[in-house]
């Protein structure tokens, strides 16, 4: 009885030994494949975004951004923009010196693309656009431009959008959103235009 345990013992050892070295082939192999090329896959974008800012039937700012957004399978790439400037507010003066602080105001966009089943593709976007407004005494404050630095408390505000799977074709432009500012009653309408690149 104790040779068939030791036959037993012997056989699945032996069965472990090749279940690992098979494993460590198998490893190996795998290592040894060089990485899939899914540039195949990708199409080269270019993407437009247009902020559009209206006073009634008047359109008093126009706001263009352009930007590479590669549509691939797997929608795990983001095109980023950041524009970024820093406003200074008045936080206290004196005789001698104005103290200030810095608020930061600008426009964000994250783009992210893939190829539509029935053609086309599919547009995922992450928009952000803060709007600082100068302090007075009309009922509709101003909006805030370059060069003017605050001596009181000013107004900020902004658009945030995230548009999901906008089917766009190759030099088509949709509207992608419309919103109206509480404070100055101005609409904001957001344009989106894809052009494939080669």
């Amino acid at each position: 009885m104790f040779k068939i345990a030791k036959e037993a013992t012997m056989r699945n050892t032996k069965y472990v030994a090749g279940s690992i070295a098979a494993l460590l082939v198998t490893a190996a192999v795998a290592t040894a494949r060089p990485p899939q090329d899914n540039s195949k896959d990708t199409t080269p974008l270019q993407v437009t975004i247009v902020f559009n800012e209206y006073d009634g039937s008047k359109r008093v700012s126009t706001l263009p951004y352009q930007m590479a957004c590669n549509a691939n399978p797997q929608q795990t790439r983001t095109s980023a923009l950041r524009l970024r400037l820093r406003v200074p507010i008045s936080t206290g003066s004196s005789k001698e010196s104005t103290s200030y602080q810095y608020q930061d105001v600008g426009t964000d966009i994250d783009c992210t693309a893939t190829v539509a089943p029935g053609g086309g593709f599919l547009i995922t976007l992450g928009l952000k656009r803060d709007i600082v407004y100068s302090p007075n005494e009309s009922p509709r404050p101003t909006e805030w431009q370059p060069g003017t630095v605050f001596q009181n408390i000013p107004i900020s505000g902004g658009i945030e959008a995230n548009v999901k799977d906008l089917l766009l074709h190759n030099e088509e432009t949709v509207q992608a959103t419309t919103a109206t500012d509480p404070l100055s009653g101005h609409v904001w309408k957001i344009d989106v235009s894809l052009k494939v690149g080669k």
